[in-house]
């Protein structure tokens, strides 16, 4: 059984990456928080979200790689 705590809460998050450990610390934090809130996310919709992640990536905007990824988990956390 899961026991998750919250330990901070930032209502104006930054999710640019300036660094390679910036994007590495946010990147596991939203994955973690994915597997969290949205342990019955479809491997659909889990797809989905990894390939935009990858998309992103590759386009080299570091900066949207991990933006995208709050919409997709409240999106995913409240059925939609």
């Amino acid at each position: 059984k899961r026991k998750p705590y919250l330990i901070e809460i930032n209502h104006l998050p930054s999710f640019t990456c300036d660094s390679p450990l910036d994007e590495d610390i946010k990147r596991r934090l939203i994955d973690q928080t994915l597997e969290l809130t949205c342990s019955t996310l479809s491997a659909k919709d889990r797809k989905a979200y990894e390939q935009l992640v990858r998309e992103r990536r590759d386009a080299g905007t570091a900066g949207a790689s991990v933006s995208a990824a709050p919409n997709v988990a409240a999106s995913a956390a409240s059925g939609g």
